[in-house]
């Protein structure tokens, strides 16, 4: 908050004719700047995104898919892995690209994670192909500013349309989309976290 990034933000939607946010906490904040605002949520094609026909009778694996050009990237990751280190037998990829992927590489060695992998990016056609390998998506936010409330989570409702299940923290427009226990699962906190992916684990075992 205020920075000159803000202030133009803020300039360039009180002179707009017409706002859209995209995320409910994005519609408050626009809406007191510029009355002409309307919540539309970004969609994705269910008939592109639709669960795996016949999935391989496997332990379960999971994904976190997304950038890592911010600091609140890192911490997001360093949040998961603090978490991961309790389930090293679980297969995890991070798929993503960006200036802190060297210091998400290094805070995995410290860890130990051997577990987790550093994919880099697939582009966006070959990753709705990638993501039938995966029963499990993270969604985890240990920063909790406006930018992280302000973003709508695109990757976690593809990938819920994909048949995975997303743990995601219950903060920003998550809890907004997902409905605990029923579309996925909400965390308050690293405990909660932890918590609900044993039961996911638990659960695809039976």
């Amino acid at each position: 908050t205020g920075s000159k990034a803000e202030f133009i933000f803020r300039k360039t939607a009180s002179k707009a004719s017409f706002c859209i946010a995209g995320s409910t906490f994005l519609y408050d904040y626009l809406k007191k700047i510029n009355s002409k605002t309307a919540y539309l949520a970004p969609g994705i094609d269910l008939e592109v995104f639709k669960p795996a026909k016949n999935r391989e009778d496997k332990p379960p694996s999971a994904l976190w898919v997304g950038t890592m050009f911010k600091e609140e990237d890192y911490l997001n990751l360093k949040f998961l892995f603090e978490i991961l280190k309790y389930f090293p037998t679980l297969n995890v990829e991070i798929i993503g690209n960006g200036t802190y992927k060297e210091k998400i590489s290094e805070q995995l060695k410290i860890l130990n994670l051997d577990n987790i992998r550093l994919k880099g990016w697939i582009d966006h056609n070959s990753l709705i192909e990638y993501l039938d390998s995966f029963e499990i998506g993270f969604l985890p936010i240990a920063v909790e500013n406006n930018f992280m409330k302000a973003k709508f989570p695109v990757k976690a409702i593809e990938m819920m349309a994909k048949g995975i299940v997303v743990i995601s923290s219950c903060y920003g427009e998550a809890k907004q989309i997902i409905r605990h226990g029923e579309s996925g699962m909400l965390a308050k906190d690293g405990s909660e976290f932890k918590e609900n992916l044993k039961i996911i684990i638990n659960d695809k075992k039976k």
